[in-house]
């Protein structure tokens, strides 16, 4: 009985073990790195992930987690950080960007992503300025 217990015992220790070996590898291996976006590329996701969106210039959140997106037709993209990749989503129309204090509320309209706040430092473009509710 006593040695029944002690293989469980030794058992879960090298499954715990190799648990932190695995997460330790991974770690090793960069996926615990935050994805890092630049003008052209929050500019090349929106295109690529919305159908008919022609960008023109985006302005990026601070440390590059996240950007709004111009199109050449004027309408806006939020390209927002999700795990290790990014979620695009088309802002609905004119007064959904919102300056608050830590940077700016963007009303997406969605029922899991109804609004969030992107930190775009001041001042904002030209462009982003007629977007403003």
């Amino acid at each position: 009985m006593r040695l029944a217990a002690t293989c469980q015992t030794v058992q879960i220790l090298l499954s715990l073990l190799a648990i932190l070996a695995l997460a330790a590898f991974a770690w090793a291996l960069g996926f615990h790195a935050s994805p890092r976006l630049d003008e052209a590329g929050a500019m090349a996701e929106a295109s690529a992930v919305l159908p008919g969106f022609r960008a023109q210039s985006a302005v990026l959140a601070e440390n590059g987690r996240g950007a709004l997106v111009q199109a050449e037709d004027g309408s806006l993209a939020a390209v927002l950080p999700l795990a290790d990749g990014w979620v695009v989503r088309r802002l609905p129309a004119r007064g959904a960007v919102q300056p608050v204090e830590a940077g700016l509320r963007l009303r997406l309209d969605e029922p899991m992503l109804r609004s969030t706040i992107l930190r775009i430092p001041s001042p904002h473009p030209d462009w982003l300025e007629g977007h403003f509710a």
